[in-house]
């Protein structure tokens, strides 16, 4: 009789252990999925992307080199404000990024490029916020202090605009 309920205790505890473990199981396999409202897979001549509309759950990290936003796609975005680009032809000679920025905004300029140039960050009214003349091809404008928004950002070679981005400011 004895053996028999020691038979009986060790089939329930391994039916416990086996039940934990599936739970365990599911959860791990759920726990990559997101809640979204809405989404799919896009395609085109240039590639594919995957998107999601009404996701919950992100994070964002920030350090003073940048930031990064766990859990959400960031868009690329080259935008050309104001007719500036007479080739017609999206230039690399020149590029800010992150965007949307958070605290540290990256201007990239080409080695030729840095003669004679400056910046001005201005907000969307046109107020002139900031003004410095590039000395080198990676400048670091800091954006913590300026409120959520769109700025812009001319690049200036003597008199003239040379290069106009949008910028977004989380």
């Amino acid at each position: 009789m004895n053996a028999m309920k020691e038979k009986h205790k060790l089939f329930k505890r391994c039916m416990a252990s086996t039940c934990l473990l599936l739970i365990l199981g599911f959860t791990q396999a759920l726990s990559q999925q997101t809640l979204a409202s809405a989404g799919g897979n896009a395609t085109g001549n240039l590639g594919s992307a995957g998107y999601s509309f009404g996701q919950v759950f992100y994070s964002i990290h920030s350090k003073p080199e940048g930031s990064i936003t766990e859990g959400l796609q960031q868009p690329f975005e080259i935008s050309i404000v104001a007719g500036m680009n007479e080739s017609g032809e999206i230039s690399m000679d020149y590029e800010a990024y992150p965007n949307p920025v958070t605290c540290l905004l990256v201007l990239r300029v080409d080695r030729t490029a840095t003669r004679h140039l400056a910046y001005q960050l201005l907000d969307i009214s046109g107020r002139l916020l900031k003004s410095k003349k590039i000395t080198c091809t990676e400048c670091m404008i800091p954006m913590e202090q300026y409120e959520s928004g769109i700025y812009f950002l001319n690049l200036i070679s003597g008199d003239k605009r040379v290069k106009i981005f949008k910028i977004i400011k989380n």
